[in-house]
């Protein structure tokens, strides 16, 4: 029994980690419930590795935030950033019909 014991610390170990994350993504979401945040601030108060794991979740929370922040301003030139996808590839937007292909 002393073999299983180990294993089950661990499964309960990342159940944990896994419970506390999920509770850390709703808090930064702003979904979380009273009752979920208290469980939380519970869980970061007991365990060193809900701790580590929160900064983890935040920080990555803050750099996919940084990049995906859009400057919505114009350019130099007067033009808005623009989504690369093929039609802005050419300056002027569209290339124009495409070729038919040959039978």
């Amino acid at each position: 029994m002393s073999e299983k014991q180990p294993q089950d610390d661990g499964a309960r170990h990342e159940d944990l980690l896994e419970t506390a994350e999920m509770l850390v993504w709703s808090l930064l979401d702003e979904q979380i419930t009273d009752a979920q945040l208290a469980e939380l601030e519970q869980m970061l108060a007991e365990s060193e590795a809900v701790r580590e794991r929160y900064v983890d979740c935040v920080q990555l929370h803050v750099e996919l935030q940084d990049y995906h922040a859009v400057d919505h301003k114009a350019d130099e030139s007067g033009e808005k950033p623009r989504i690369p996808v093929l039609g802005n590839l050419f300056p002027e937007g569209s290339p124009g019909a495409f070729p038919t292909p040959r039978p």
